[in-house]
């Protein structure tokens, strides 16, 4: 719950150093909304619109209205995949106008100083101090220390389909009231996100402009701690409800998340997942959001005896590994063909370019710009096998300088 006095200073007058702040913080190299300006001619002008720009945003905030128009957002569709296809194929991203992500940012800014405090540990994601990868090393202890002491719990990784252009507006809004947030700060962020007009961006022009009646824009300053707030009613419902999480002595987990990217873990007992199901039933029903099961998988360790029955009554398939936040997990340490999603990540950077025309120095750099952010993510949240080690030799021999890399690092 965000305490009284704090909820009072959500909803302070917003000054010009405030607004100033927000257009200096956008990127200049961001893509223009419908209006065609992006913050670049904003900064590069703002000593001639500044002081317009400030009376424009102080009287939103004032009034609480927002014109159609500011918010009007432009539809970029990006291909998910090399060979898209369908519709599904393609992620909406969303292109506001400058005016409203200024005012956005602006509610945003405030907003983030308060998630540590009324979002729990369980999620990651845009919360500050709050690492992904600390989620990757945990998952991982808890199943091996399940593994170890012959524990029968699962793993399951829930995929939420089309998060963020199907959850419930109104749920956010009433999620909001719940955590105590003062009505003011709640009517600014309704006048964000409800009635919006969206325009398709098709061969670089706009093609017309529709309405829409649920999801958030991906794109808007605003939305991923709205999202993560939204998600946080799913970590109350678990924990408050009958569902038996993974406890090892004292130490008791249900579940982690980062944004809509969820992993549980539970009592591997038809009982306790049928529980599961009704808990997601309740906050689907509230929230708007639909686990696909198609893209959802199960973990279970080798020594459950009552495994298809748990695959079951979760209706999920059962896998060997879980790929959670880019990095496989197990009921068990990590061998060499494990990481072949690494190699072949780092293979194809590689491929298309002759590597032996390239100095010292441009080896260096190509490594530190490239592939040396992708290992050390994964050495971050996972103990690579020293037979990792090998492998640079086989790519090429004057890249051997990813084994002093990798030797700095923990190995098994």
């Amino acid at each position: 719950m965000v305490q009284s006095d704090i909820a009072d200073c959500l909803t302070h007058l917003v000054s010009d150093a405030e607004i100033r702040k927000a257009v200096f913080d956008g990127k200049a190299s961001s893509s223009p909304g419908p209006d065609g300006y992006n913050f670049h001619f904003y900064k590069k002008c703002w000593h001639i619109i500044g002081p317009k720009v400030c009376k424009a945003v102080k009287s939103f905030f004032i009034s609480g209205i927002m014109p159609t128009g500011i918010k009007a957002t432009a539809l970029a569709l990006i291909p998910k995949t090399k060979h898209a296809s369908s519709f599904n194929d393609f992620r909406p991203i969303a292109l506001c106008n400058v005016i409203y992500k200024i005012i956005s940012k602006i509610i945003a800014n405030r907003l983030k100083l308060v998630m540590p405090h009324i979002v729990k540990d369980n999620q990651s994601g845009f919360i500050k101090s709050r690492i992904s990868t600390d989620h990757i090393i945990l998952a991982q202890e808890i199943l091996s220390y399940a593994a170890k002491g012959k524990k029968s719990i699962f793993c399951a990784k829930f995929d939420i389909r089309k998060a963020f252009d199907t959850i419930s507006r109104e749920f956010i809004l009433a999620r909001l009231l719940q955590k105590g947030f003062h009505p003011l700060f709640i009517s600014w962020i309704k006048s964000c996100i409800f009635d919006v007009k969206f325009s398709i961006v098709i061969k670089g022009s706009l093609e017309g402009y529709f309405s829409s009646l649920a999801g958030l824009r991906q794109g808007c300053p605003l939305i991923p701690y709205l999202f993560c707030i939204a998600m946080d009613a799913f970590s109350s419902i678990l924990d408050d409800n009958l569902f038996v999480g993974a406890h090892f002595k004292d130490f008791r987990i249900s579940h982690l998340l980062y944004a809509d990217d969820l992993l549980v873990f539970g009592e591997a007992s038809p009982r306790n997942c049928n529980n599961l199901l009704k808990i997601i039933n309740i906050f689907t029903k509230a929230s708007g959001l639909h686990i696909n099961l198609d893209k959802s998988s199960l973990l279970l360790p080798k020594h459950l005896n009552i495994a298809t029955d748990i695959c079951r009554s979760l209706s999920l398939s059962y896998k060997e590994s879980i790929t959670y936040l880019g990095v496989p997990i197990f009921f068990r340490k990590l061998n060499i063909s494990d990481i072949s999603p690494l190699i072949d990540g780092i293979i194809g950077k590689l491929s298309g370019w002759n590597a032996k025309l390239l100095s010292f120095v441009g080896r260096l750099q190509y490594l530190k710009f490239t592939m040396l952010n992708s290992i050390a993510y994964w050495i971050r949240g996972a103990t690579i096998p020293k037979a990792a080690l090998n492998f640079s030799e086989e790519w090429h021999p004057n890249f051997y300088f990813l084994e002093i890399c990798l030797l700095g690092k923990n190995c098994i």
